[in-house]
């Protein structure tokens, strides 16, 4: 039932970014530049990290150790982690496949792009004393134990990307 929660959690990550950007764009448009800025600094920061220090998720080493060989051939449906859950109960939704075939950084542990959308999200209705701020909360509170639990990320995944979110966010938003 977790691994369900946290599945589900995980996956309308996306979702809710989408929702979020259009709310700022509808209704508080004067926060839009601070978000498009954040947005483009964070994928430039995050793109370098994962560039020039790739960290192999928990599901990796879980399933391959160590090993440093390149003959290593990687399955789908470990990299799916404990999505793979998930993905067993909710028969129509092809997970591994959707996560295999749309990342482009399989080797991108550190620091966690779902715990920096969530801490974005957070850090912006925060800053806009936004009604919504307690469910941003909530919702990054959840992908934080989800992320680990899942066994997508470290803890210390979770806490530089909350790091970053809030490094970016300080330095990005005007007051």
């Amino acid at each position: 039932m977790i691994d369900i929660l946290f599945g589900i959690v995980y996956m309308i990550t996306l979702i809710i970014l989408v929702s979020f950007i259009l709310y700022v764009r509808i209704y508080r448009y004067n926060y839009f530049d601070n978000v498009a800025q954040i947005a483009l600094l964070t994928a430039l920061t995050v793109s370098i990290l994962f560039i020039f220090l790739p960290t192999a998720p928990p599901w990796f080493t879980y399933y391959y150790g160590f090993n440093q060989s390149s003959n290593i051939t990687i399955e789908k449906q470990y990299a799916a982690a404990g999505l793979w859950n998930l993905e067993k109960e909710i028969k129509i939704i092809p997970i591994s496949n959707i996560l295999w075939e749309f990342s482009s950084f399989k080797f991108g542990s550190f620091p966690s792009l779902h715990i920096i959308v969530s801490s974005h999200i957070y850090l912006i209705l925060h800053n806009m004393k936004s009604k919504f701020k307690n469910y941003a909360l909530i919702l990054l509170i959840l992908n934080s134990m989800g992320v680990v639990y899942l066994g997508h990320h470290y803890i210390t995944d979770v806490l530089g990307g909350i790091l970053l979110s809030y490094l970016i966010v300080k330095f990005s938003v005007k007051n």
